[in-house]
């Protein structure tokens, strides 16, 4: 259902990101800050959930996982995503197959621009369960492999664009 080689090539071309998940104080949080950090002038990323309700931190856990891995989510607060966001955004990534549904109806007839972050694990599911209410231990699996795939896409964008700002073959 979903190809790598494809989120890849699409991935090329995007310079504005968006990050969901449910509740914005887990996943995706840890994955905008990373992308962030590492595709400054590149790609500006955007992060928001579906839960109307705002202001809620990330768990203590998630912030210690995160802190392990060099990302500080201490001061992060959640955003619910708005319409706005949908009509700025090239691709959207998300993680499991409720947030995937939730966008594809949301975006109706928009949904090629939604990408499971999984999708570029070399295993049979594209999908990354949400830590939340889980162990320190479990926080950091989900993280490192929010990270693996992070840096999948963020390589890709950097062998794709020469010292011209112009896309080479690689994204072709």
């Amino acid at each position: 259902m979903f190809d790598k080689s494809t989120m890849l090539r699409q991935c090329c071309d995007v310079r504005r990101l968006l990050v969901v998940c449910l509740g914005n104080i887990c996943r995706s949080p840890f994955a905008a800050t990373y992308l962030r950090e590492k595709l400054t002038g590149l790609v500006e990323v955007r992060e928001g959930g579906y839960i109307p309700t705002e202001d809620r931190p990330t768990p203590g856990t998630g912030c210690q996982a995160a802190a392990a891995l060099g990302i500080d989510l201490s001061k992060h607060r959640n955003r619910a995503f708005s319409d706005e966001d949908l009509d700025w955004v090239d691709m959207i990534l998300c993680f499991d197959a409720d947030n995937y549904d939730y966008l594809r109806k949301r975006l109706g007839g928009k949904g090629n621009k939604i990408w499971p972050l999984g999708t570029l694990l070399d295993e049979k599911s594209p999908w990354i369960a949400d830590p939340y209410r889980t162990g320190l231990e479990n926080f950091r699996k989900t993280y490192e492999t929010i990270r693996n795939c992070c840096d999948e896409l963020i390589a890709r964008r950097e062998n794709s664009i020469d010292s011209f700002g112009n896309y080479t073959a690689s994204c072709q």
